[in-house]
């Protein structure tokens, strides 16, 4: 998957969008990223993410595979194609390789299991922000 090493989002200087219909994966992520960043977004289907996209500047969605309204690797493509500079974690609590193999054929930048531990979750955000 990805590796923007050379090109890393600042601290507190980027935003995010959590893309995610679980409330309690949402409270989560946000404690997560309150020391990094205050600029989240939440969307709990990807028709709401794709309105978020299109009127705020987006720098990395957390986007869960499983949506009310459409697959996460559909998303993903529909976000890639129009924005393909932004980061996109893909996040999954069902972890399996065809999974893994979709969001990467698809252009996800990294992948992680649900629930993450903060430490697993800073170490993958460390790929792409400097923390």
């Amino acid at each position: 998957m990805g590796n923007r090493e050379n090109d890393l989002l600042l601290k507190g200087k980027f935003s995010v969008l959590i893309v995610e219909d679980d409330v309690y994966s949402i409270k989560l992520l946000h404690v997560y990223l309150k020391n990094i960043t205050s600029n989240l977004y939440d969307a709990k289907t990807a028709s709401d993410a794709i309105e978020i996209m299109h009127t705020r500047t987006i720098d990395m969605v957390l986007l869960d595979l499983k949506l009310p309204d459409k697959n996460g690797v559909e998303l993903l493509q529909e976000i890639k194609t129009a924005f393909p500079s932004t980061i996109v974690i893909g996040q999954s609590g069902s972890y399996r390789d065809i999974d893994i193999t979709e969001m990467e054929k698809a252009g996800s930048d990294d992948f992680i299991e649900k629930p993450v531990s903060q430490e697993i979750f800073k170490t993958v955000l460390a790929k792409f922000i400097q923390l």
